[in-house]
């Protein structure tokens, strides 16, 4: 009302009060049955005044207070528009909290207007400003999250390296080559025990080589001297008569067939002895032989007790490496812990309790203003519900992270602190999943009262997709928390205008993905980057290496089972004893794809394995493939893309070193299974470490 507008309505009222002739009052005649005393001329007079004077004051008072309350409302309206104008930059938050806190206090008093139109008007402003003082926190609280999710990655990389390290220490503490000792000690104990057989065998053998070769000898010897018996009867026989020299030669024929049988004896005796010296000396290349072996089974003694040793140093520095990722991970938990009860309570306190008051303030302005009040209220609920939700996530993640760190096999230091962590950030999830319900159901009603056009469509889709995903956490469902935030699926039109995309009755997915693991238990792995579909080219890189992966796993599996009676397999399964990170691969000869959960709809299906995990898969003209893109990377994968460059090209070197592991086994240069383990842990052990390296987070991070 303007101020001659509050004029003519004080001059009507005084004309009323104090007109020219007032109408006489009755007198007491005239109602015989009453009794009335007229008051004095100057009683009236000043009676009239007073009610004039206070019938003025307070209107005059009104009047001025409606001047002031749409002065209030107009300033508010330029004050708000100036943070939306759309000009220059964006104000800074300091400059948006001092702008909505300066309206707040000057539509306190607009607000309780004795004109609804403009306490309706005011509230409103009122609930646009509270609003608007929950962005800071908001986004502060939103800063947080982020800041806690990147600490969460840092902490599960001390976990994986607790978990990787504790394992390699079990293993390495279990390696005891005692027994691989003692083997070895019997295999020279039978040696030893063939060469002294060797050697009595070459005495005997020797010593009858050495009588016979004596005794010819002696016959050679004999034979000898009657030669040189000989030769003293022919001198003589030279200076005697013919008689007694016929006598003599007599004598000499008859000792030269003597010394001739005697050399005769003594050849056929050598020629006994000589195969003996063939027999002895393979004696002492046996021996010789023997003697080799026996210096390579000490050699490999001594290496069976260094490797032992070896292992026992392995054990103690991973466990160092262990004992030093958890006590960073207890630090940063500590940190986080503190950040979340401190800094990131208090700004969705401070957010909800401005959209709070903002909702109260627009229901205010209900009875005058009904659309801009339900809008104003609806949307202050579903900003609410956001938090809430967004704090629900915060609490899932939290929850998750606690509940990994309280059941990491071995124990962390403080599992039960962790486990209590979890225990509360559950009970907090929960409330906070309800209080989000009750906002959006609010909210919904709001907007839905508001009968208005514009987003108010879009917000109720919205709030109907939320409402949906809280019935799916509370119900302890999978929940796909990205969902909240991203647009609605395109429908399935959309896709069959992209290049390569199908059209028609989709085969059976049960029927491929079983000829896909018959042709990995067939040798072939080529194939596996052909059936993934994906926009991240580090993950197609990793793709093409997967499948030659997998075969040659299994051909190593199948090779150990051949040679020692058990697969790598099974043996790295039986010392994991249920360590996450040291298994082998599934044996994919025993799956059946026919008992897996597979939800097909048109040319899209979902794969919902054992751990809730769910795997997306799309139908294209070349068939069905495994949908690998970045909307629908399942949760636990997509945490790693930004890893993937740093992580791909180490699946060539794991396929390197089964190759290695491979040819070694079939050279001969392993005895057990046993000693294949050993021997791929000691290889792999720079690739995890690669691998636990690439997976730290940035600097400053």
């Amino acid at each position: 009302m303007s101020d001659a507008d509050c004029a003519k309505v004080s001059h009507g009222v005084a004309r009323a009060l104090t007109g020219p002739k007032a109408t006489p009052a009755s007198t007491p005649e005239s109602h015989p049955h009453m009794r009335h005393t007229r008051p004095s001329k100057a009683v009236t007079n000043r009676r009239a005044a007073i009610a004039l004077t206070v019938l003025l004051a307070g209107l005059a008072s009104g009047c001025d207070r409606d001047a002031e309350a749409r002065k209030a409302i107009d300033a508010a309206n330029v004050q708000l528009a100036t943070l939306n104008s759309g000009l220059g930059s964006s104000p800074t938050a300091a400059t948006r909290d001092k702008v909505y806190t300066s309206v707040t206090t000057s539509l306190a008093s607009a607000a309780s207007s004795d004109r609804a139109a403009y306490a309706a008007s005011a509230n409103i402003l009122l609930a646009k400003a509270h609003a608007g003082l929950a962005e800071t926190p908001a986004a502060a609280a939103a800063s947080i999250e982020s800041d806690s999710l990147n600490r969460s990655r840092v902490i599960r990389a001390d976990l994986a390296q607790w978990l990787e390290m504790s394992a390699i220490a079990q293993a390495a503490e279990r390696y005891d080559p005692s027994g691989e000792i003692a083997e070895l000690d019997s295999q020279i104990r039978q040696i030893a025990d063939a060469i002294a057989g060797l050697s009595r065998a070459r005495e005997q053998i020797s010593a009858r080589h050495a009588a016979l070769t004596s005794e010819a000898s002696d016959l050679n010897a004999q034979a000898a001297t009657i030669r040189n018996a000989i030769g003293e009867l022919r001198i003589r026989s030279t200076t005697v008569s013919a008689t007694e020299a016929a006598a003599i030669s007599e004598r000499i024929r008859e000792q030269s067939r003597n010394a001739d049988a005697l050399e005769r004896r003594a050849a056929e005796i050598l020629a006994e002895a000589s195969p003996i010296v063939p027999q002895i000396q393979e004696i002492d290349l046996n021996i010789a032989g023997l003697n080799n072996q026996t210096n390579s089974l000490r050699a490999a003694q001594a290496a069976a007790l260094q490797r032992g040793k070896d292992a026992q140093a392995e054990a103690t520095e991973a466990r160092a490496l262990a004992s030093a990722a958890a006590q960073r991970l207890d630090t940063a938990v500590n940190e986080l812990v503190s950040l979340r009860e401190g800094d990131l309570t208090r700004a969705y306190e401070q957010a909800l309790r401005s959209l709070s008051t903002s909702s109260s303030a627009a229901r205010k302005a209900a009875n005058d203003n009904r659309t801009g009040s339900k809008l104003a209220e609806g949307t202050a609920l579903q900003i609410s519900g956001d938090l809430h939700w967004q704090q629900a996530h915060g609490l899932a993640e939290h929850h998750a992270l606690m509940s990994s760190l309280a059941s990491a096999s071995p124990d962390l230091p403080r599992s039960g602190a962790y486990a209590g962590i979890a225990a509360s950030a559950s009970t907090a999830r929960s409330e906070a999943l309800l209080r989000a319900a009750e906002a959006y159901e609010q909210a919904r009603n709001a907007l839905t009262s508001a009968g208005a056009r514009g987003d108010t469509g879009t917000r109720l889709e919205r709030i109907g997709r939320m409402l949906d995903l809280i019935i799916q956490a509370t119900q302890g469902q999978k929940v796909d928390w990205a969902a909240a935030s991203r647009d609605p699926a395109p429908s399935s039109e959309s896709f069959n205008d992209s290049p390569g995309s199908f059209s028609g009755e989709a085969p059976d997915l049960a029927s491929t993905i079983q000829g896909w693991l018959d042709r990995l238990n067939a040798g072939d792995g080529a194939f596996i980057s052909s059936i993934v579909y994906s926009d991240i080219p580090a993950l197609n890189a990793m793709m093409s290496s997967m499948g030659d992966l997998i075969v040659k796993g299994q051909r190593l599996d199948a090779l150990c089972t051949e040679r020692f009676g058990q697969s790598l397999t099974d043996f790295a399964s039986a010392q994991a004893q249920g360590m996450p990170g040291v298994s082998g691969l599934p044996d994919l000869g025993s799956f059946s794809a026919q008992d897996l959960d597979i939800q097909t709809v048109g040319d899209r299906a979902e794969l919902i394995l054992e751990d809730g995990t769910t795997l997306r898969f799309r139908m294209f003209n070349d068939g069905w493939k495994l949908d690998l893109s970045r909307n629908s990377l399942p949760q636990e994968l997509a945490m790693v893309v930004p890893m993937l460059d740093q992580i791909a090209p180490i699946f060539p070197a794991i396929a390197s070193i089964t190759d290695q592991l491979i040819a070694e086994t079939e050279s001969g240069a392993y005895v057990s299974t046993q000693a294949v383990y050993i021997a791929q842990q000691q290889k792999m052990m720079p690739i995890m470490m690669q691998i636990m390296g690439a997976m730290q987070p940035p600097g400053g991070g």
